[in-house]
């Protein structure tokens, strides 16, 4: 209600009368359709929920998959570096083994 007032005061009329309808027609639920890959009317709520998922799962896969990606790159690069230091190493020793002779 005070949001209601709240909107008539500040002349928000699109508001204002949305929250009457909301106050005076009381609340529907929405029905639960939709259409299918094919444009097909789906009413079944199984088969509804499911199509609903399609997209979500299809986002999913794909955050994984650029995971995946990005853990190969990462670990390609730690053995870089990996193979960088055992060479600066065994220049090191080879460099004070010749020092010794």
């Amino acid at each position: 209600m005070e949001e209601m007032e709240e909107a008539g005061t500040k002349k928000e009329t699109r508001k204002f009368y949305r929250k009457v309808n909301i106050i005076r027609k009381g609340y529907k639920p929405m029905i639960g359709m939709c259409k299918d890959k094919k444009g097909n009317l789906v009413t079944e709520k199984k088969k509804v929920l499911q199509r609903w998922a399609e997209p979500f799962d299809k986002l999913l896969v794909m955050e994984m998959k650029i995971e995946i990606k990005v853990m190969v790159m990462v670990k390609m690069k730690l053995r870089k570096r990996e193979k960088a230091w055992i060479r600066k190493k065994k220049k090191r020793n080879l460099e004070q083994i010749e020092t010794w002779k």
